[in-house]
């Protein structure tokens, strides 16, 4: 009798019978769903991502209201995902070397301050791009209705 379960060892690998071996994914599928857990665990873990998506949602409704052209559109999305993609990679970095603390050396600290003024420097660029684009439109739709 088979329960279709792989049997997990000490180190969370997988053992499956080979009767009960799942098809192996194409890889676009595989990468898709890591992507997915991936967003997930760092939606979990971190709690700056709610201030990020609510971040988002909020710009792109007031992007909505302003009736932003396609070029406009694709400059926001582009800051966007930018500032979205810097945190979540100093998330990742911070991640990595939180648990690697016994084996690194001390001067990694350096690196770590370097990689957080880095990722602060694109999401201070996402923003100005974002505040310059939308308040740029405000004031195109605000002088064009008196």
């Amino acid at each position: 009798m088979s329960t279709n379960q792989p049997t997990i060892d000490k180190l969370g690998n997988a053992d499956w019978k080979a009767s009960d071996r799942p098809r192996e994914r194409s890889s676009w599928r595989r990468r898709l769903a890591e992507t997915e857990r991936g967003f997930t665990a760092c939606f979990r873990a971190n709690s700056s991502m709610f201030f990020y998506f609510f971040t988002t949602c909020t710009i792109i409704s007031i992007a909505f209201v302003l009736g932003l052209s396609g070029l406009e559109w694709a400059l926001l999305s582009f800051a966007i995902t930018t500032a979205l993609c810097s945190e979540v990679l100093h998330f990742s970095i911070q991640k990595i070397l939180e648990q690697a603390q016994e084996q690194i050396p001390r001067n990694i600290h350096q690196f770590l301050t370097m990689t957080r003024a880095a990722f602060m420097l694109l999401l201070g660029g996402s923003s100005l791009t974002i505040l310059i684009l939308l308040g740029a439109k405000f004031l195109e739709v605000y002088y064009h209705n008196f």
